[in-house]
This record gives structure tokens, C-alpha cells and sequence, in this order.
């Protein structure tokens, strides 16, 4: 697997757009262009996808392919609306209901966004190296899978990322449309110094953009979780040693 770096001068924020479901008749387009917005007027903003920005109904789907827009049109909405900010994406990684194409047709839709847009597709595990100034930061990113409807079970598919990706100082996923973060001490072996060494990472369920009222969530009986994104902000190295990782929630 290929690790992309980055490198910045100053700190920078990394937004999250994951679970838009473009298309699906309760996504809060207003919201999301909002978040478009958002990355669009700040220099020091940028921005990641952990999937499913379009819902893809197809008639062999769970979604209702008769209350949603074709993916023809939801694609050609999207592509329009990323293209302002197409050059902050710092990449893209494969997602389930984008995959329903490829199921069905051999399609790959996440790799016509990417290549539409000019962003970098990352597949289904990315991994990145983003540098501030002098801190590195490893990024993994990753769509998600499982289910519930507990807390706990909507962060437990995020953890388990790192067995993947050991020692990587942030994990985002998506996929459980809740919005959730929490920290984990690791410890790892340093060859190169044979001493045992601690490391904080970070895990980052991000948000989604789809409205309550209507949703298959209610249909579900499942609860309201509030509408938005994950900001991850990445700063310049403090005190010539450590890290600093700060999340947020956009609304």
C-alpha cells in the first residue's frame, strides 16, 4: 500500500465528507453545501471522504430507488458541487453503497468521482502522512461496516481499524451516521531504538448529512444523530516534540 504525504508549513483543519448520500430525498443539501463552503473560504482547510457521498438506489438495493434521484443526476449534481474545492481533497476511499454499482455492473464508481474531479482515490483502506511544519501525522481511513444501535457499537468498527493499521496517530471512518471521537494510549516496539513506546491516537467516526424526518432510520426505529462532519485539525509540532490533534463537529 502506498502512504501519500503531504506537507504544510502551518497547521491545517481536514474535513471529513462522509455520508452525504447525495440524492437520497432527506439529504440536507444545504448542509452539505454549507460544508463546501466552509473548506472553500479558509486557506488552511482541507478535506477527506470516508464514502458514500452518493446513495446509489438501484432497484436491487435497500435503498427505495423511487424516492431518490438517479444516480445520473446525483452524480452530475456532485460532481458539480466538489469542483470548487476539488484541489483541498486529500483523498477518497471506496464505500458500500458507492460499491453497488461495481456489484452489479463492474462499475467502480468511487474511481469515476476521483477521476472526474482530478482527487485521489485511496481504494478501500487509505493511508496518509501529513506533515505540519514539523509534526508528522498518520492518517487512516477506512468506509466502516457493522452495525447498531448503541454508542459503543458505533465506535467498536473504528477501533478495530487499528489492528490493520497499527500506530497510526488518527483513524476516521464513517458508515454508522453518528458523530464520535475518543482517544487510546497504544504502545508500540521501536526497532530502530529497541524501547517500548507510547503513542496517542485518535479515532473519528465522522457525522452524516441525512435528515431525520422520513429517513429509513425512523422507518428503523433507530434514534436521531445530528447532522454534520468531523473537523480534524493538525498542528505544528509544540515544544519541539509533541503532537497536537484537536476534533471538532461541523453543523
Amino acid at each position: 500500500m502506498n502512504i501519500l504525504t503531504y506537507r504544510f508549513e502551518n497547521e491545517i483543519a481536514i474535513v471529513n465528507i462522509g455520508d452525504v448520500h447525495r440524492g437520497d430525498k432527506t439529504c440536507n443539501v444545504p448542509l452539505f453545501l454549507k460544508a463546501i463552503d466552509y473548506i472553500k473560504r479558509y486557506d488552511s482547510v482541507y478535506w477527506v471522504s470516508t464514502g458514500d457521498i452518493l446513495n446509489v438506489a438501484l432497484k436491487t438495493s435497500v435503498s427505495d430507488c423511487y424516492e431518490s434521484m438517479s444516480l445520473e443526476d446525483e452524480y452530475t449534481a456532485l460532481i458539480k458541487e466538489l469542483s470548487p474545492i476539488k484541489n483541498k481533497c486529500l483523498g477518497i476511499v471506496a464505500s458500500n453503497h458507492h460499491r453497488r454499482l461495481k456489484n452489479l455492473a463492474g462499475f467502480n464508481l468511487d474511481r469515476r468521482i476521483c477521476e472526474a474531479l482530478q482527487i485521489p482515490y485511496l481504494n478501500t483502506l487509505g493511508v496518509l502522512d501529513v506533515v505540519c511544519g514539523r509534526a508528522s501525522y498518520y492518517i487512516a481511513l477506512h468506509h466502516g461496516v457493522g452495525s447498531g444501535r448503541k454508542r459503543g457499537s458505533k465506535t467498536n468498527s473504528t477501533e478495530t481499524l487499528s489492528q490493520l493499521v497499527p500506530g497510526a496517530d488518527i483513524y476516521m471512518e464513517g458508515h454508522t451516521h453518528s458523530f464520535d471521537h475518543f482517544i487510546n494510549e497504544e504502545t508500540y516496539i521501536d526497532k530502530k531504538r529497541q524501547l517500548l513506546t507510547k503513542l496517542n491516537s485518535y479515532f473519528v467516526v465522522t457525522g452524516h448529512f441525512l435528515q431525520y424526518d422520513g429517513s429509513y432510520a425512523q422507518d428503523y426505529k433507530l434514534p436521531p444523530r445530528p447532522q454534520g462532519a468531523s473537523i480534524v485539525t493538525l498542528s505544528r509540532r509544540y515544544n519541539g516534540k509533541d503532537k497536537r490533534v484537536k476534533v471538532e463537529f461541523f453543523q
